[in-house]
């Protein structure tokens, strides 16, 4: 896949993927300052999707120093 990054956000483009196929994705990235980390994930599909109600994810890190 492919990658983008504009205004701290990050986008990948997976590719193609069947029905119940999994795909990973790993960032590492180092911030410039000191505080929580929040990941927030959504996926989409250009298909239909039957349950939408977990496309999206949010979690939190404790402070980083």
């Amino acid at each position: 896949g492919t990658w983008t990054q504009a205004n701290g956000v990050l986008s990948w483009t997976v590719g193609s993927m069947t029905a119940g196929s999994l795909a990973a994705v790993t960032a590492t990235v180092k911030t410039a300052t000191s505080g929580i980390l929040t990941n927030y994930v959504v996926v989409q599909s250009s298909g239909p999707d039957p349950d939408t109600g977990n496309n999206a994810f949010t979690a939190c890190r404790p402070p980083y120093q």
